[in-house]
């Protein structure tokens, strides 16, 4: 993962363990689009002690320490409402930029249906829905000049809900929303590592874009201000 410099892992779920008291170091933190206040469920999470989403630090962009993170933390109980996101960073700003076409973007998923399908999960499985557009949290649009731009998060607003988020103003991130909340800590690694593969393979190749709109992007240590989002030349 050369090209990649931080990853962050966000999952949302359903802990066992003995009520009121953690299973582990994180916090939980509330959800209450997964515990079936506002969204109804194919499985409540009824009598599960522990309910709602775990975030990782910034880990190092190395696979022993993600899979290290997933296997300590992955929740035990998993329904249709519940996602698994990953957010990274890049090296450059201009690899940032390459991200945000739609090459990337159709490739990416077309990448993972692939892996999906060499998985053997049926068709009823909850990452279908979510790779076609077909989830509330992870829709199949667009839309990255206007999620650059965001600076903060509002409640209500759909903006950021694209499969990909490109959370440049609040995390210096982007944001894969694509994935469930999968059945094992085994299946999310491995979908884990097909997406950061591609993500890396996609950035080594990406010479063959240029320069095209603008939006201020402004690198991590906020010293610098570039003019850099990019489109396919064809």
């Amino acid at each position: 993962m050369e090209k990649l410099y931080k990853i962050g892992l966000e999952v949302e779920g359903g802990w066992d363990g003995e009520r009121g008291r953690k299973p582990f170091d994180l916090d939980i933190i509330p959800d209450f689009s997964i515990d079936g206040r506002t969204l109804a469920s194919d499985k409540p999470f009824i009598n599960i002690p522990h309910v709602g989403e775990v975030v990782s630090v910034p880990l190092e962009a190395r696979y022993e320490l993600l899979e290290e993170w997933i296997t300590k933390y992955w929740p035990q109980h998993t329904n249709v409402t519940c996602g698994y996101h990953i957010h990274l960073s890049t090296k450059s700003v201009r690899d940032y930029c390459n991200l945000t076409t739609k090459t990337f973007v159709f490739g990416a998923v077309a990448a993972l249906r692939t892996h999906a399908l060499a998985e053997k999960l049926p068709k009823q499985h909850y990452i279908w829905n979510r790779l076609e557009g077909g989830n509330p949290f992870s829709l199949l649009n667009f839309d990255a000049s206007t999620q650059i731009r965001m600076k903060s998060k509002s409640v209500g607003d759909r903006t950021r809900y694209g499969i990909f988020n490109y959370a440049w103003n609040i995390h210096g991130t982007v944001e894969f929303r694509g994935f469930p909340t999968f059945e094992t800590a085994a299946l999310a690694f491995r979908f884990t590592k097909c997406y950061l593969d591609y993500v890396n393979s996609f950035l080594e190749t990406a010479n063959r874009f240029t320069p095209t709109y603008t939006a201020v992007l402004e690198d991590s240590f906020g010293e610098t201000r570039h003019r850099l989002i990019t489109k396919e030349v064809k």
